[in-house]
C-alpha cells in the first residue's frame, strides 16, 4: 500500500485539491462541492464496496477507491481551471 500511495498521491492528489481550493477561494464553491461529493460517493464508497464484496480486495480497495476519486477530481478540476469558467464567478 505504501508503494502505491507514494506513486499516486504526489501526482493525483495535488491536481485534485489545489485547483479546487483556488476556485473555491475565487467564488466557484458550488461546482467544487458538487464534484467533490459525487466523486466521493461514486468512487470512494461505491467502488470500495464493489471491490470488497465482489472481488474480495480488502484494505487495498479503500486505496483504489481513493486513487480513482483523486484521479477523476484531478481531471475535472484541471479541465475547469484551464477553461477559465471559474473566473466568471464573483465574490460578494
Amino acid at each position: 500500500m505504501i508503494v502505491a500511495i507514494s506513486i499516486v498521491k504526489p501526482i493525483s492528489w495535488v491536481l485534485s485539491f489545489i485547483p479546487a481550493y483556488g476556485m473555491r477561494a475565487a467564488g466557484d464553491v458550488k461546482f467544487s462541492m458538487i464534484v467533490s461529493t459525487l466523486t466521493m460517493w461514486l468512487c470512494r464508497v461505491a467502488l470500495c464496496i464493489y471491490l470488497c464484496r465482489v472481488w474480495g480486495f480488502g484494505p487495498m480497495a479503500v486505496w483504489i477507491g481513493m486513487f480513482a476519486d483523486w484521479t477523476i477530481r484531478a481531471i475535472i478540476f484541471s479541465t475547469r481551471f484551464l477553461s477559465g469558467k471559474w473566473c466568471e464567478k464573483s465574490i460578494v
